[in-house]
């Protein structure tokens, strides 16, 4: 793998993951979504991602890191390729 794929790559986790993110701001109280927003272009908050695969499931999850406070955006699993049907 090249430098360029592992860029192309990372800068498509990066943006699925901050699409979710926002997708769940978006879904916050208005002036809640609006203080998280304040917060992370600040610097007083911090996104944080976790993605966890096992087998053909992964599971991606979102957090808004405040001080010494978490809270919890997102979580998307989903099983890629769908389990086999059985005629």
């Amino acid at each position: 793998m090249t430098d360029e794929d592992t860029n192309i790559l990372t800068a498509a986790a990066y943006n699925g993951l901050m699409a979710l993110a926002v997708a769940a701001l978006l879904k916050m109280d208005r002036a809640a979504g609006l203080a998280a927003v304040d917060a992370i272009t600040e610097g007083r908050a911090t996104l944080r991602f976790g993605v966890m695969i096992s087998g053909r499931t992964s599971e991606y999850v979102g957090h808004l890191v405040e001080s010494d406070t978490s809270r919890h955006l997102f979580t998307v699993s989903r099983t890629d390729p769908p389990a086999p049907a059985i005629n």
